[in-house]
């Protein structure tokens, strides 16, 4: 089933391939889930515009798997929290992958490792505000062993990331 919102993305998309003269049904028959090796997360493919290079990063495509799983999660916190815990976990999740993306597109190594610096930080604010959760009990009927799996990969790989930059 289609909602208003598929509708009116798929509308928009539409508009966007008949400027440029690309079969539309095409594409969509193209789309695939992506299971990500090694990882409990699937997340579907979706067309970007740009093909450039923090889009063949592992740690790109697993942030992205973990930001869609910190969404997941933020669902199953109370109503009382959407303008403060939700809020936070999500915006910090959106920040673990999009300083991903800039900080690969950055020429320096310092500049790249800075911002690779602010997405691990994201990850750490994401999991003390997963402390706070827990203790207060609001995801004790949530499995949280999948963001804790993704966390701990991305962590990996962004510390990887930062010392493989510039010591400095």
């Amino acid at each position: 089933m289609v909602n208003y919102s598929m509708r009116k993305q798929l509308n928009c998309d539409r508009k966007i391939f008949d400027k440029q003269n690309i079969d539309y049904s095409q594409f969509i028959r193209s789309r695939k889930s992506l299971t990500i090796a090694n990882s409990p997360f699937t997340i579907k493919t979706t067309f970007m515009f740009l093909k450039l290079k923090h889009q063949k990063l592992d740690v790109y495509n697993f942030s992205q798997a973990f930001v869609l799983e910190c969404y997941k999660l933020s669902k199953h916190l109370p109503d009382t929290e959407k303008f403060g815990m939700v809020s936070q976990i999500r915006r910090a999740a959106l920040s673990v992958h999009l300083n991903i993306a800039e900080g690969t597109s950055r020429k320096s190594e310092l500049e790249r490792k800075r911002f690779y610096e602010i997405s691990r930080s994201s990850l750490v604010e994401i999991d003390a505000a997963l402390d706070i959760a827990i203790g207060l009990e609001y995801l004790k009927n949530y499995d949280v062993s999948n963001l804790g799996e993704g966390m701990i990969r991305c962590f990996k790989i962004l510390t990887g990331l930062i010392l493989s930059q510039v010591k400095n």
